[in-house]
């Protein structure tokens, strides 16, 4: 990723991963078109050979943090099962030298080694998914604007630091194969489009050909890949002839692609298709993302509001279409040349819990971008630690469900269908975004205390920019429903949104009753708070109405100093 255009870092050495033999997925499966939410045509004469591919990096510190990750009914799933249902084929782990200080602190965002790749790689393979290997040449985030070398190397002259980085890379990719993890690509070197370990200008490229020279010598089979930034410069051909003239011996060129900085794919297709044409070379898109909201629950996104993302929709149809539009363009390049796209960091979300439980995790597990035991090394490295500013741009929800967005890998074979029409939310007033909290009632079985029946707290919220700010010095017990009438008969669904922190003993149920209510209901379906950021969508389904009155409600129930954010009611009819 481009940090000249954004950004700073993640932790976790992995250990004793348990691989459960599993069937080998890799191609593309069928979806029912009734059961998407996004709009996605097929790309002509994809190939199921391409790679589809995700940057997983700071999977093994986000479920470390406490991130389950949920398939779309919001049953926890393995992440990579997710990944290989939804078309995934390949993985990629950016891998650092040593993320840590002298006291073994990590730096942050995933403090990706060796040992984090083979883990990474093992967990993958089980689901027939091959791994690219992201090699940075450097203890954190190496791009345009930041390729320091690895501590280890910094005092070293440039021959010396020629062989140590072709000794440590045929190590490295000896490791990971002999691990048993399907290597089918390795990148020699990340975003180097202006330098490598701290060396610049044509001694750079001398830094290449030893990276690609100690891949072939581990293993001549694995795909060897440069990867460079901003194609909108129009340069390709001219950093390949460079390469050329360094005598670097590789196979695919990569590109990173972002649309908020990166031009068009019409213009990535012309600056990829020269690259292939003139030099012969495989060619493809190593990074690629979209932002599906503005929200932010743990402080610093890189994408804002600000931030003139206007290419596509904020929306996971936004993420969706971007996907696709890319693989489309990178398949356009003439002779099936262009071979894959990656999507970088779909599963970064923000970590769950109170803001001082998300600081214990960023420190501890490197869950979050950077951290202050960067400082020394890293010349941007915060004072304090940071979140993960990717979770906008995830393919998955703040709660760790997948999105329909992350299905794109297969649609792009088979075509979405037209996504089908959500059905009619019959509340007024769902998610309180109108003046006041009308037609909401509430009923106080314990003093109000201070709890925000109407809150601008659009960080927190599920839906829009309001909700109902539940917390009290002292114990609460309250019910808030909406009455509806004027209902066919028939049978019907009520959801809702709510997080909250744990511990509190809480009792939460959402209800809906035939009829009106005058008393707190505590049947239904009951909410169990799962930490900040981790929304719980409890569900009543098939309640018949028959009387043409229906009320909708939800039963709180919490211990002093319990915190809770509940919003997005929706009631629909299903039959």
């Amino acid at each position: 990723m481009t940090n000249h255009h954004r950004r700073a870092a993640l932790k976790m050495v992995a250990a004793g991963v348990a691989i459960s033999m599993l069937p080998m997925f890799w191609a593309p499966r069928a979806q029912a078109a009734t059961t998407s939410t996004v709009s996605v045509a097929a790309v002509p004469g994809l190939p199921t050979s391409f790679m589809r591919g995700v940057d997983v990096s700071t999977v093994l510190a986000e479920e470390a943090s406490g991130v389950v990750y949920k398939n779309a009914a919001g049953q926890a799933t393995d992440i990579f099962q997710l990944l290989a249902n939804a078309g995934v084929n390949y993985v990629r782990v950016r891998i650092w030298n040593n993320p840590f200080n002298a006291q073994g602190q990590g730096y942050g965002a995933g403090n990706c080694t060796v040992s984090t790749a083979i883990a990474i790689g093992l967990r993958a393979k089980a689901y027939g998914m091959k791994l690219l290997a992201d090699f940075h040449y450097s203890d954190f985030w190496a791009d345009p604007s930041k390729y320091a070398a690895p501590k280890a190397w910094a005092s070293m002259t440039e021959s010396a630091k020629e062989q140590a980085l072709y000794d440590y890379t045929l190590s490295s990719v000896k490791a990971i194969e002999s691990a048993g993890v399907s290597l089918g690509m390795v990148q020699v070197g990340n975003e180097t489009t202006v330098g490598v370990a701290g060396v610049t200008g044509s001694n750079m490229y001398k830094m290449l050909a030893k990276g690609a020279s100690a891949v072939r010598a581990a293993d001549p089979n694995v795909l060897v890949a440069i990867h460079v930034t901003d194609p909108e410069n129009g340069n390709y051909a001219s950093i390949a002839a460079n390469l050329q003239s360094a005598g670097v011996n590789y196979d695919v060129f990569l590109s990173s692609y972002y649309p908020y900085w990166h031009g068009t794919t019409a213009n990535l297709t012309s600056q990829l298709s020269a690259v292939a044409s003139q030099y012969g070379k495989k060619v493809g898109v190593a990074e690629t993302s979209w932002a599906y909201t503005f929200n932010d629950p743990d402080g610093g996104n890189v994408i804002t509001s600000t931030s003139g993302a206007t290419a596509y929709p904020i929306s996971t149809q936004g993420q969706a279409s971007e996907v696709r539009d890319v693989i489309a363009a990178v398949n356009a390049v003439p002779n099936g040349k262009g071979i894959g796209v990656f999507y970088w960091e779909p599963a970064w979300l923000a970590v769950p819990g109170t803001s001082t439980q998300q600081q214990t995790a960023w420190l501890t597990n490197g869950s979050g971008w950077a951290t202050p035991y960067a400082a020394g090394y890293a010349p941007d490295a915060p004072s304090t630690a940071q979140g993960s500013q990717w979770d906008n741009q995830a393919l998955f929800a703040a709660d760790g469900t997948a999105s329909d967005a992350l299905n794109v890998f297969n649609y792009v074979y088979t075509g979405s269908g037209t996504p089908t029409a959500p059905a009619t939310n019959l509340l007024t007033n769902p998610s309180f975004e109108q003046s006041t909290m009308t037609p909401w009632v509430f009923h106080w079985n314990k003093a109000q205390g201070s709890i925000n029946t109407r809150a601008n707290q659009p960080a927190d919220a599920h839906d829009g920019s309001y909700i109902i700010n539940v917390w009290n010095s002292s114990a609460m017990d309250f019910y808030v429903e909406q009455t509806v009438t004027g209902l066919a008969p028939g049978k019907y669904t009520a959801t809702a949104a709510v997080q909250g922190n744990t511990g509190y003993n809480d009792s939460i149920w959402l209800y809906l009753k035939d009829g009106t209510t005058s008393a707190a209901v505590t049947s239904g379906t009951q909410a169990v708070l799962n930490g900040y950021g981790s929304w719980q969508l409890p569900q009543v389904t098939s309640i018949e109405i028959d009387s043409g009155t229906a009320t909708i409600g939800m039963s709180v129930k919490l211990d002093a100093q319990g915190w809770a954010a509940i919003d997005d009611f929706r009631l629909t009819k299903a039959s």
